[in-house]
């Protein structure tokens, strides 16, 4: 990755719009300039009704367990690939948390 690709990438991420708001609640947002983590998206009780939900409909279908080890799992393996390929920390971050 060049410079100006990892530019680009710091600039579109402060570019995301606000949350929509769900249930007719307004959405939680991180403060401003705030750096969202993979330990706080991990521990985030939306995210783990969706992890909850998915693995539960997946369970459904007959596949194998795809909770939150699973997730961490896949979260750890894609941030280690992209530490090899020697992309910015925060990429490598935002690549597990995703």
């Amino acid at each position: 990755m060049n410079k100006s690709q990892e530019v680009s990438m710091q600039t579109e991420a402060t570019d995301i719009p606000p949350l929509p708001a769900l249930n007719g609640a307004a959405a939680p947002q991180a403060p401003t300039g705030a750096i969202v983590g993979v330990d706080r998206v991990r521990r985030d009780p939306e995210v783990l009704a969706f992890i909850r939900s998915a693995n539960e409909s997946l369970r459904a279908l007959g596949f194998t367990e795809h909770g939150q080890r699973h997730a961490g799992l896949v979260g750890h393996i894609a941030e280690n690939v992209l530490e090899r390929l020697e992309y910015p920390k925060r990429t490598c971050e935002l690549a597990n948390i995703a």
